[in-house]
């Protein structure tokens, strides 16, 4: 309990620090700033496609007793002080947000029809708070695949059009009660090992 206190203490700590600096303007931010931790908010014009999404369902004994459900999803967007390149380069945004969700289909619905010349009777946007992480490896394959598809490219060429990084949905109010938990467990984890000790101490046991 006290390493897993400790673990929940200190990232939840070092989470805190860096939600607590200036964040990333979505807007301007360019694929060199963005790093693993840093936390990134502004407003969402432009969202593609959906690329990739987890699921998951219960299970007891090594038997599915849930039909499975879809949780994360992933979509791929381009960033904005990227455009002036001629070719915007992405980065995933991931959330599981049942209202967040509803708006990035509507923007992404937008965006296909925009694309493809088809009318459309607005034009959605989202402000949007994320935590960069590193995409996993299934993942990574995932985006990779996509922007070679869009950009019609290989999967070496299509490197240069998109960051390894997803920006997943996240809010300061969650890192407290993280902090909060990780201190309870490791002094309830400190205390047993005092016990331990005196009674090792008083007992030679």
């Amino acid at each position: 309990m006290l390493v897993v206190g400790a673990i929940f203490l200190i990232n939840g700590i070092k989470d805190k620090v860096e939600f607590d600096k200036p964040h990333g303007d979505l807007e301007t931010i360019s694929a060199n700033e963005l790093y693993v931790g840093r936390v990134v908010e502004g407003t969402i014009y432009e969202l593609w496609d959906e690329f990739a999404y987890t699921s998951e369902y219960n299970e007891t004994l090594g038997i599915k007793t849930s039909k499975e459900r879809t949780t994360d999803r992933y979509f791929a967007m381009p960033l904005e002080s990227s455009f002036a390149s001629g070719s915007p380069v992405f980065v995933a945004v991931c959330t599981r947000d049942k209202t967040i969700l509803k708006t990035f289909e509507q923007m992404e619905k937008e965006t296909n029809d925009y694309y493809n010349g088809n009318d459309y009777d607005e034009y959605t946007k989202i402000h949007y708070v994320g935590k960069v992480k590193r995409l996993s490896n299934e993942y990574l394959q995932f985006f990779r695949e996509y922007i070679a598809y869009q950009y019609d490219v290989s999967e070496a060429e299509a490197a240069k059009f998109f960051v390894p990084y997803v920006l997943v949905a996240t809010s300061g109010e969650r890192l407290v009660p993280s902090i909060i938990i990780g201190a309870v467990m490791t002094v309830i984890g400190l205390g047993g090992m005092a016990l331990f000790i005196i009674r090792k101490v008083l007992t030679g046991k």
